[in-house]
């Protein structure tokens, strides 16, 4: 899918890298710029109604990395039910389990509130538990929160 997007020229393929690189190295930081450049060039402020579009976004957004990822959506793990899952297929990279939250017209203020909850929820309902039982240690917790072309994330690198 990215793919299709950088050969039409939707997506440069700077900020196809930068999403990548945000994943696999865990950078939150790198992430969200780059996730923010994709939102502004490629969808309208009326498109950004839902968490289910979100949702959609970055799991197509994953399905980039299948060959190194088993992407999941919405399954069962801990005492609760993970929006993104990447289960790694390989040794060297890190899972990845990401909560999405949304709300409309949110300040940046309450942007960040709204993706730590989101990171909180993956630790209190123990989302890693399926990760974990397969032997998977280096996990990657991202709380991602939207608004419109906004996003937010937190992260086990950066959750206070």
């Amino acid at each position: 899918m990215l793919g299709h997007l950088i050969s039409t020229g939707a997506v440069q393929r700077s900020t196809a890298d930068a999403i990548a690189e945000g994943l696999y190295a865990g950078n939150s930081e790198l992430l969200e710029k780059a996730a923010a450049a994709y939102l502004e060039k490629t969808i309208s402020y009326y498109d950004a109604g839902s968490e289910a579009f979100y949702h959609g976004l970055l799991l197509g957004l994953a399905a980039m990395m299948d060959t190194d990822y088993k992407v999941l959506s919405e399954r069962e793990s801990g005492d609760g039910r993970y929006d993104i899952c990447l289960i790694p297929r390989r040794t060297g990279i890190p899972g990845i389990l990401i909560e999405i939250k949304w709300g409309r017209n949110l300040s940046d203020e309450k942007l960040a509130e709204l993706s730590e909850e989101a990171y909180a929820q993956i630790e209190e309902r123990n989302y890693a538990a399926e990760m974990k039982q397969e032997g998977i240690k280096d996990i990657l917790k991202l709380g991602a929160a939207f608004s419109g072309k906004k996003v937010k994330m937190t992260s086990s690198a950066s959750a206070s």
